[in-house]
């Protein structure tokens, strides 16, 4: 029995057909706690390739251009379910009822590090408390979500914990977003982590990623009005204009209301289709500058400063390469200007309340010209499957 704030667990979705070619469903997941947590991830892994060794001999594995191993389905597997702007709001808890049929048709394995303990919850695992390590999926896996949570979840539960695993960690090289966040330094690249058998991306790879990504925001960036012109065009699904980051003209005071609007705004940029925050702009559409922010801040650096603790405050490390800030000049004024990229998948503001000690979870969207938060169970979820799900298939 484990004294420690965390375990393992392994868990299987896979799917057969059986002698009349009806199709089969198994499921199975396992726990794994010790009194050696390192013990306890070994055999956790011993499981894991137990279930691989089944499906290499009945002929369920091929491997993808990185080596790694990609299950192969049984032909034949239902399409996901279509769903449409002009569907009626009865159709909507059918059409949920089928894509929630649909998911079962997604096969995989996993090794996940469960937390156990509320406060390291929080602390750690930003509010959530289950983290996949090492997956095997029909479907593309998530490659730094992997490397995130090994080096930011699980190395940080050893080390609060106490429990020495410096000799059995390993670096490994993924150029991921956090090599393009750190300017393309080759120590960008360079994760610590307990191994896994996962192959991780290479510089041959990102570099092809990234290309094709140049290539795209040239093309957007042709596109791109002045900045004058897209202020004047007021505030839009895709532009947003705040008076500052932190200063609170109706109190007279800098405080953590436009800092929690502010990172509203980019919540609802993420889980909708991008946009432009253009912080420095007065209600009436006309640019007064960050000079407010900046006197409290102290400078220019210390906004931007103030912007990576925002990053930090509310979301998870993952969102970093989806964000871009810049300073711009309008009428002789300095206006600071966040840019966000839509997110793969969606994205949860985090509110830490200082009282409770407790993180709160927010979903927002953008809606015409304004940030909404989704808190209907059934909205959101409808929400998330027509984004995503619906927008890959």
């Amino acid at each position: 029995m484990s004294n420690y704030p965390f375990y393992y667990k392994v868990k299987f979705h896979l799917i057969t057909r059986d002698k009349e070619n009806i199709l089969q469903f198994h499921d199975r997941e396992k726990e794994f706690s010790n009194s050696d947590p390192l013990k306890a991830r070994e055999e956790a892994f011993e499981e894991f390739e137990e279930y691989l060794s089944f499906l290499k001999k009945t002929k369920k594995l091929e491997k993808d251009e990185r080596g790694n191993y990609r299950i192969i389905s049984p032909s034949g597997l239902p399409e996901p379910p279509l769903f449409t702007d002009e569907d009626s709001e009865e159709k909507i808890s059918d059409y949920l009822l089928k894509f929630s049929e649909y998911l079962e048709f997604r096969e995989e394995i996993e090794v996940l590090i469960v937390i156990n303990d509320d406060d390291l919850m929080d602390e750690i695992g930003y509010g959530d408390r289950v983290f996949p390590i090492h997956t095997v999926a029909s479907y593309s896996v998530d490659a730094q979500e992997l490397i995130d949570n090994l080096e930011m979840v699980e190395l940080q539960l050893y080390k609060r914990t106490g429990v020495k695993v410096d000799s059995d960690t390993k670096r490994k090289m993924h150029f991921g977003e956090d090599y393009e966040d750190s300017g393309e330094e080759m120590e960008g690249a360079v994760r610590t982590i307990l191994p896994t058998p996962f192959n991780w991306q290479s510089r041959e790879e990102y570099r092809k990623v990234m290309s094709k990504n140049e290539e795209d925001d040239e093309a957007l960036e042709s596109d791109h009005l002045s900045w004058e012109k897209i202020i004047a065009g007021g505030e839009t699904n895709n532009v947003e204009l705040k008076s500052s980051l932190v200063y609170n003209f109706s109190a007279e005071l800098p405080n953590r209301i436009p800092f929690f609007n502010n990172a509203k705004t980019i919540t609802g940029f993420l889980n909708s289709n991008g946009g432009l925050l253009i912080i420095g702009v007065n209600d009436s559409g006309i640019p007064q500058g960050i000079e407010n922010d900046k006197k409290f801040l102290g400078n220019r650096d210390k906004v931007r400063l103030k912007v990576d603790d925002l990053m930090s405050t509310y979301f998870s490390n993952t969102i970093a390469s989806l964000i871009n800030v810049s300073f711009e000049t309008v009428s002789e004024t300095e206006i600071l200007v966040i840019e966000v990229k839509p997110s793969r998948t969606p994205v949860f503001l985090k509110n830490y309340n200082y009282d409770t000690r407790k993180t709160t979870k927010h979903f927002f969207i953008r809606r015409s010209a304004s940030t909404s938060e989704l808190k209907d169970v059934e909205e959101m979820v409808t929400y998330i499957l027509n984004h995503w799900y619906n927008a890959d298939n």
